[in-house]
């Protein structure tokens, strides 16, 4: 006979520690990924909250080839979007993200997550 001893813990608090929550983090920020083109090499964040949101510090992951961009001083207007990408395959990018290296892997699943300033997961796109 196995007997396993495990602590009794709240697992929402030792999720929360982990990054991990029950909650949509994008529904509390308001901020989410809105597009992902791995062809075109692009990502468009979107603030559907009711106030703007300061991305200074946020950071977007390439999950495959953990390669990762992070704003710099920048705030997001209400209803706004942002597009950030290669700009040497696009016009119209508001911050330029590995110009002509490619980003996203565009053969095999290649997610992308977008984190706050503290390091919080926020939104999650998946291919």
């Amino acid at each position: 006979m196995i007997r396993d001893k495990f602590d009794n813990v709240n697992p929402d608090e030792v999720n929360q520690t982990l990054g991990i929550t029950s909650e949509n983090s994008q529904e509390s920020t308001g901020v989410s990924i809105s597009a992902l083109d791995k062809k075109a090499e692009y990502i468009v964040i979107k603030n559907s909250s009711a106030t703007a949101v300061d991305l200074t510090g946020w950071k977007i992951v390439s999950v495959l080839g953990n390669q990762s961009f992070t704003f710099p001083a920048f705030s997001l207007a209400v209803g706004a979007s942002v597009k950030v990408g290669d700009s040497a395959n696009n016009s119209g990018i508001d911050f330029c993200w590995l110009d002509g290296g490619g980003t996203w892997n565009n053969s095999k699943s290649d997610p992308a997550e977008l984190y706050d300033s503290a390091g919080k997961l926020v939104d999650v796109y998946s291919d």
